[in-house]
């Protein structure tokens, strides 16, 4: 927080932007937000207005920041719960298709995209996706919460709404995909891999139509969907 401080120029000359200000004006402003005083008084109004839940004017915005952040907070939430629960519901789905595939072409494919995923930035997906769904193909919007200009109501609403989340899901679950992916492959390899006893009959006997690599597969496909305790095959 220190060093931007180090460079040249304050907040007045970004607000004043390619407007000339005079000298009166710049020295105004610089005294409504408190440029004019030393660093340490600077620090300690910033301290004493965070303990308020105070965080300051936004003037690009026209309104307090905290009113801006409780303004977008439901959007985020309902973004963050989506992509999380797709992240994991894929990622589960994916790991523990490659792991009962283990060795395959199908396994070798999933796991590329998983990489892929893992490596790319979510804002380079997000790029790509604006560019596929957005512009070459204009299936989807690219940006906003509704449709400007529609007043819709219900049902539709709703759907317009949910045409606006898509591509964002996307873009912020990719990541977490992949890591759920990778995850849920290795649980499932560490299940199938360990030892577990066979079911057998009274007699002794192992239990007609049952193998040790399917018994195994079928358990450590429960235990990793469901996350159960005991899925380090112990």
């Amino acid at each position: 927080a220190v060093f931007p401080l180090l460079a040249p120029g304050d907040l007045v000359d970004v607000l004043g932007g390619t407007t000339d200000l005079s000298p009166e004006q710049a020295l105004a402003l610089r005294q409504r937000y408190g440029l004019d005083q030393p660093l340490w008084m600077q620090f300690l109004h910033y301290a004493g207005n965070l303990l308020h839940f105070d965080l300051g004017f936004s003037p690009r915005q026209g309104a307090p920041v905290v009113n801006v952040l409780l303004e977008r907070l439901p959007t985020t939430l309902a973004l963050v719960f989506l992509s999380l629960f797709l992240s994991v519901a894929i990622g589960t789905a994916v790991g523990v298709l490659a792991a009962r595939r283990a060795g395959t072409l199908a396994d070798f494919g999933l796991s590329l995209v998983v990489l892929l995923f893992y490596a790319t930035p979510s804002f380079i997906i997000a790029l790509l996706l604006i560019l596929g769904f957005s512009v070459y193909l204009p299936w989807l919007p690219s940006a906003g919460l509704s449709t400007p200009g529609m007043d819709l109501e219900g049902f539709a609403k709703l759907s317009d709404i949910g045409r606006h989340f898509i591509l964002p899901v996307i873009a912020l679950s990719t990541f977490y995909t992949a890591i759920y992916g990778r995850l849920s492959r290795a649980a499932m390899n560490l299940i199938v891999t360990a030892s577990s006893p066979l079911p057998t009959t009274a007699s002794g006997g192992p239990v007609p139509g049952w193998t040790s690599r399917a018994t195994r597969t079928r358990t450590a496909t429960r235990r990793t969907a469901a996350g159960w305790p005991g899925s380090t095959g112990t």
